[in-house]
């Protein structure tokens, strides 16, 4: 983990004091045998008062779009940090949509992919403890910021695909597999 990839104790405290009811709707799809994924998230989130800044903990490669409430929004990243322009959040319900696009990871934290040379079989999973659930997905990653996690997976049609929840529905269309499963109960990120 770099230096810089870390989560102050102020912005921690701040965003426990301000956020609530905090939602991820998630759809991954990996495509198989690539070094990458893409995924769109969908957070939902109450606001008890706006802050300066709407700070994310994000190490995706690419953030292709961001919308606050509906609104194309200016962001940037910095440091492990996806910022954002704080004009379109409001007192009450939010939702943020992120599309991205990620590189897997190779050190066997946040989302590693491995391609075994046996059985030429891609194998991957994550390991988001204590801090590297940024790594899978823009989110707020810290433990007392518990949220409902809703998730759906798009792979190649052989992959075998699991999760925290049970699955709540599977069909396959020519070579690709779409797996959802049931919402968690309120948890960390990780």
């Amino acid at each position: 983990m770099a230096l810089n990839d870390n989560l102050l104790i102020s912005l921690a405290q701040d965003r426990a004091k301000y956020y609530s009811n905090v939602q991820y709707f998630i759809d991954f799809n990996i495509p198989g045998k690539m070094p990458h994924y893409s995924g769109n998230i969908k957070i939902t989130f109450d606001l008890s008062e706006i802050p300066a800044e709407l700070i994310l903990d994000s190490k995706q490669d690419e953030i292709k779009s961001l919308s606050i409430n509906g609104e194309e929004t200016k962001f940037k990243i910095e440091d492990f940090k996806l910022l954002a322009d704080n004009s379109q959040l409001v007192v009450g319900e939010n939702i943020i949509i992120i599309d991205y696009r990620c590189l897997f990871d190779r050190n066997g934290v946040g989302f590693h992919r491995y391609l075994d040379p046996v059985d030429n079989k891609e194998y991957c999973f994550s390991d988001l403890e204590p801090f590297e659930c940024h790594k899978l997905f823009p989110c707020f990653d810290q433990p007392d910021l518990k949220a409902i996690f809703h998730l759906k997976v798009e792979v190649p049609a052989s992959y075998v695909v699991i999760s925290n929840t049970p699955q709540k529905s599977e069909s396959v269309s020519d070579d690709r597999k779409f797996v959802e499963f049931e919402a968690s109960q309120a948890t960390s990120t990780y």
